[in-house]
């Protein structure tokens, strides 16, 4: 085991000073809530304090539930896995080959056919960059569908 033994740390004032005042604070905060329930459960019967002790348990134990719930799928897998995107790319693919999708890619050729055309003259170059400063949202889907369609 001597290649898993721990290198010796050096305390410094500054490492010491902040475990201080990290437990210092801890301490306080735990004093608070003992003292605060302690208040609240002083006049609480035996039953009362079961019944508390019960809820607690149960609410304790469905959030564990619930947290390896989502770590485990019902059918064994892994539910944070590593995602695969070549099946993302089949999905894109078989989208764009669709009646619906060839249309709207008619569509932003034309779209890009129309900016391309603008660009070339300077009236033209005015007007792209009134789109642009009055509707900046529209410019970038505009960009971003014809990239998409390219």
């Amino acid at each position: 085991m001597i290649f898993f033994r721990r290198k010796p740390r050096r305390e410094t004032p500054l490492t010491d000073k902040a475990a201080g005042y990290f437990a210092r604070n801890i301490l306080n905060a735990q004093t608070k809530w003992a003292t605060y329930m302690s208040r609240v459960t002083a006049n609480w019967t035996p039953g009362q304090k079961t019944l508390a002790l019960i809820l607690f348990c149960g609410a304790v134990g469905a959030n564990s539930g619930i947290a390896l719930y989502k770590v485990i799928n019902p059918t064994g897998e892994r539910a944070l896995a590593a995602v695969r995107t070549d099946h993302i790319r089949e999905l894109r693919l078989q989208a764009r080959d669709t009646l619906w999708d060839r249309e709207l890619h008619k569509r932003m050729q034309a779209i890009s056919f129309t900016i391309d055309s603008l660009s070339k003259t300077d009236s033209g170059r005015l007007l792209i960059r009134e789109l642009k400063q009055s509707r900046p949202g529209l410019w970038d889907s505009i960009k971003i569908a014809t990239g998409y369609y390219r």
